[in-house]
């Protein structure tokens, strides 16, 4: 009947499930190189998307490449990962001459049955995920074999509904990553002016050359001194002072208030990334861990007090109220010394996150919230 939708194993709607885990250089007799064929691996696969700059580029040459892959990913295919985490899903656009490296499957529809952008919806629709994960296996790491895969049920509407739901879909999806970008490119020049002006004293050197300062106007450019002076931490602007971490900030730990709200958003330290909360789904507080306990506000600044080079981190611009966060973070509170925004740029600053990395692995990983000086902090 035309317009009537069926539900099928994905087995049946699938040309080919490129399945090439465990598949190494090493094991096909060869090694990385510095150049060729990039090979993507799971920790790539970031919000529905390939996330190329979350991992050291690895490559192969040609010879190995032939040897690892029967085809090159194709436009239209998706990338699924089968373990830590299961799930996560990428569409490809292009054709690609990459290696699909450890726990990804590569999933070809056929064409005739099932269009792969309308695929990757599915996948990522409340039904299909949790039947995926329903026929996952392990306890310490779940994972999905390809036999089980094959098994996952997908909602298969006619191929004209299936293209303008991803069309759609899609467009949203195109218009999200291009504010994604946007929103890169701003945080990028963000911390270049953090830069010029907190790290390098762009403005003053400026002042002291004779010169106008570049990309200021004359209101801004008065706020800094013209002369720099000696400091613990090298020569720094006239009338600023170096101070301690502890000395402008506080980790605070305040218990959250469960009788106010049936519903709250839990926010794990893996929520937060480089700045971004990640989601915003409510759930139930009785079914929350255990460490769903503080509380956050307005300008706070919450840093995972694990592996602080993993940069999860993020600061809290909005209504934060039936906000709960996980134990694992530090809450971070200025005092009224210092702008809240400010100390949020120095503490994510590349400097200090290599001295925090530092401190955290003379202590197994975790980060205790720092008192001593931070290489670029003054007030």
């Amino acid at each position: 009947m035309a317009g009537e939708w069926i539900t099928a194993p994905l087995e049946e709607l699938v040309d080919d499930i490129m399945d090439r885990r465990g598949v190494t250089p090493l094991k096909l007799g060869s090694d990385f190189t510095s150049a060729g064929h990039r090979v993507i691996s799971a920790k790539l696969m970031k919000e529905s998307r390939l996330d190329l700059s979350a991992d050291e580029p690895r490559f192969v040459d040609e010879r190995t490449y032939k040897k690892w892959m029967n085809s090159p990913l194709l436009a239209d295919d998706v990338i699924l990962t089968s373990e830590a985490p299961l799930g996560e899903i990428a569409y490809i656009k292009e054709q690609l001459d990459w290696c699909l490296g450890q726990r990804l499957f590569g999933i070809r529809t056929n064409k005739a049955r099932l269009f792969g952008r309308f695929l990757f919806y599915a996948l990522k629709s409340e039904p299909v995920f949790n039947d995926l994960t329903s026929r996952a296996t392990g306890t310490t790491v779940q994972g999905i074999r390809q036999s089980e895969l094959r098994k996952v049920q997908i909602p298969v509407p006619p191929l004209a509904e299936q293209k303008a739901i991803a069309a759609v879909l899609g467009a949203l999806d195109d218009k999200i990553e291009l504010n994604r970008r946007m929103n890169a490119t701003l945080e990028a020049m963000a911390r270049a002016l953090f830069q010029s002006w907190f790290v390098d004293f762009d403005p003053v050197r400026a002042k002291l050359d004779g010169r106008k300062a570049v990309g200021m106007d004359s209101t801004t450019a008065a706020l800094f001194p013209e002369h720099l002076e000696d400091s613990p931490l090298g020569h720094i602007p006239k009338g600023w002072r170096a101070c301690m971490l502890g000395d402008i900030a506080k980790n605070v730990s305040i218990t959250f208030d469960f009788k106010r709200t049936p519903e709250v958003v839990f926010i794990n330290t893996g929520d937060v990334l480089e700045g971004d909360f990640l989601h915003s789904k409510r759930s139930l507080h009785a079914g929350l861990p255990g460490q769903a306990k503080k509380s956050i506000r307005p300008d706070d600044i919450l840093f995972s007090e694990i592996r602080p080079a993993n940069k999860r981190y993020a600061y809290v611009d909005f209504d934060s109220s039936d906000y709960v966060v996980s134990t694992k973070f530090m809450i971070i509170r200025g005092s009224k010394e210092i702008h809240p925004r400010l100390l949020y740029r120095i503490l994510t600053a590349k400097e200090t996150l290599d001295e925090f990395q530092v401190q955290a692995e003379s202590r197994s990983g975790t980060l205790i919230f720092p008192r001593k000086s931070v290489e670029g902090l003054f007030c």
